[in-house]
């Protein structure tokens, strides 16, 4: 596996295909890298779970 490949990896845990769109979608937008957003979008949705 190439070390390029670690982004991916951590977008596949815990969100969905249809949610790829929004965090691509929010890339643009924020200017962000990838797994600030990811980092984000699964902390959102673990609280969200949890309340």
């Amino acid at each position: 596996m190439r070390s390029n490949d670690k982004e991916f990896v951590t977008i596949r845990v815990g969100i969905r295909k249809d949610q790829l769109h929004t965090i691509v979608e929010m890339k643009k937008k924020t200017g962000k890298t990838l797994s600030q957003i990811v980092r984000e979008f699964c902390d959102y949705g673990m609280s969200a779970r949890r309340g």
